[in-house]
């Protein structure tokens, strides 16, 4: 996977990890007049580890997000994805600077990351842990408020989804709960 984050260590931990990347789009849809551009692409893998042994794993495309800014503009599903019931994963989102704008990666990323959390969630499977670089984890945590998703308040009951957001390498680390508003 990376330095910070080898395979090993997630197939050690989970069954699955849905490992996010976004790949340079810098150049895509831009032309004069574009509408659209900047552009952010968001490529989604499911890698499923067989062996806590090993760090073999199985890839499958899953899907790719496009995003204007904070904007969805796009989804392309590859492939239909399995996951067992009750299964826990994580969320791994790779390091990387190939958009058009810094400001988007972190947008785009906590869009995908919350779309990815209903989607396993509707699957009756589990995210236990998203981990984040750390130059993004600021972002991220402060864009998840756009989707109602808060700290805990100290004092309040649990009541809902939540995630764990981490920072690698080893930093910054935050629990995250959807609130109604």
């Amino acid at each position: 996977m990376t330095a910070d984050i080898p395979d090993a260590y997630l197939a050690r931990q989970f069954p699955w990890a849905l490992i996010v990347d976004l790949p340079d789009a810098n150049s895509y849809l831009q032309y004069p007049d574009s509408r659209i551009w900047p552009i952010t692409k968001v490529r989604v893998n499911l890698r499923t580890y067989e062996n806590k042994n090993s760090d073999a794993y199985q890839n499958t495309c899953y899907e790719t997000f496009w995003y204007h800014y904070h904007l969805p503009t796009g989804l392309r599903r590859y492939s239909e994805i399995t996951l067992a019931e009750q299964s826990r994963g994580a969320i791994v989102v790779c390091p990387g600077y190939g958009t058009a704008n810094p400001l988007q990666r972190p947008l785009a990323i906590t869009d995908a990351v919350v779309r990815l959390l209903a989607d396993v969630t509707l699957r009756r499977a589990s995210v236990v842990i998203v981990l984040v670089p750390q130059d993004d984890y600021e972002c991220i945590a402060e864009g998840l408020h756009e989707f109602h998703f808060f700290p805990q308040i100290p004092g309040q009951p649990i009541a809902g989804l939540g995630l764990l957001l981490r920072a690698y390498p080893a930093g910054s680390e935050g629990r995250f709960y959807l609130q109604k508003q």
